[in-house]
């Protein structure tokens, strides 16, 4: 990732917060489709979206479920409490943005 690459090349700190984009999804999330109710990004876009992944090293897997995240911001919370929240991030980023998994399921 590239904030991975960043904290190698230069003398940055990077604090993770947990913000709740979309508050409004119930806690299973929703269908992508339901989510956007029809907004839809371009075939285009999505490609830019892609080639942008992979030239950071991320191969983009676009989750079919729209994630409610409350669950995934309270692990994060406990994460940075026992020193761990670089590789939480980093197994939740996977999880959603390479995986396609719902981070809002417990298991997950």
């Amino acid at each position: 990732m590239r904030v991975e690459q960043l904290k190698r090349e230069f003398a940055v700190e990077v604090e993770f917060w947990a913000y709740d984009l979309r508050p409004d999804l119930p806690p299973e999330g929703l269908p992508r489709d339901l989510a956007y109710r029809g907004a839809r990004y371009s075939a285009e876009y999505i490609e830019y979206l892609r080639r942008l992944a992979e030239e950071s090293g991320i191969r983009l897997a676009l989750p079919l479920v729209v994630a409610n995240t409350g669950k995934a911001h309270e692990a994060t919370e406990f994460a940075k409490e026992q020193g761990a929240v670089d590789t939480f991030a980093r197994a939740v980023f996977a999880a959603y943005w390479e995986k396609g998994e719902n981070i809002g399921e417990m298991d997950t």
